[in-house]
């Protein structure tokens, strides 16, 4: 059984969600300390590398419960309709595809939080 670390992962989701966060840190380079994710292919490495939750979810593990892992896995797809190959976050941050990957961010982890619910694996 993976070990997945929900308060990270709630930490990351927090800035994946927020395009101020993003817009400062990625784009500006104003990152403060306690700041997780420098740039957007840091971000996914923090979410689903870091965390445990990547591997957590690819051998199909229950990780919170049906809904917010799918919300998780909608957040996991989302992520790689991005085009950020060869291309700076400033030229990402405001695509159609970045915005999905905030609303899918943001919707895992109001699931995540909002009922207080524990991972299975953790």
């Amino acid at each position: 059984m993976t070990k997945v670390y929900k308060e990270n992962l709630i930490r990351y989701l927090t800035d994946f969600a927020d395009y101020s966060y993003q817009k400062r840190v990625w784009v500006e380079g104003s990152a403060k300390p306690g700041d997780t994710s420098l740039f957007f292919s840091e971000g996914c490495c923090a979410v689903f590398d870091d965390t445990g939750l990547g591997d957590a979810l690819k051998t199909r593990q229950t990780v919170f419960d049906k809904t917010a892992d799918q919300a998780l896995w909608d957040l996991w797809d989302a992520t790689h309709k991005v085009d950020y190959k060869n291309k700076p976050d400033s030229a990402i941050i405001d695509t159609p595809a970045m915005q999905l990957v905030r609303d899918k961010a943001a919707t895992a982890l109001q699931l995540i939080t909002q009922k207080n619910i524990q991972s299975f694996v953790v």
